[in-house]
């Protein structure tokens, strides 16, 4: 999980997404537990892209600014997104 965790990190902030304020205190509920010894390989996003689907309570401002950044960092056609319905 600790790998995980750190992998989806690494990923958000390659794609303009810094990591929650909180990131490294939640981290530390791992203790000792070594992420480098786990051969797991994760894919993040929908077929090989990110993928955006905006939570229920988001507002029509923070959807802008996140789907603003993902075409800032990935061009228009490098990311998902679904609209709520």
């Amino acid at each position: 999980m600790r790998k995980l965790l750190r992998d989806l990190a690494a990923w958000s902030q390659s794609i303009g997404f810094a990591p929650h304020p909180e990131f490294t205190a939640v981290e530390r509920i791992f203790g000792d537990v070594n992420a480098d010894a786990s051969d797991a390989v994760f894919q993040f996003g929908c077929d090989g892209k990110p993928f955006y689907i905006p939570g229920p309570d988001e507002a029509a401002p923070l959807i802008r600014r996140r789907i603003k950044r993902l075409q800032e960092f990935l061009g228009n056609d490098g990311f998902g997104f679904e609209a709520a319905a």
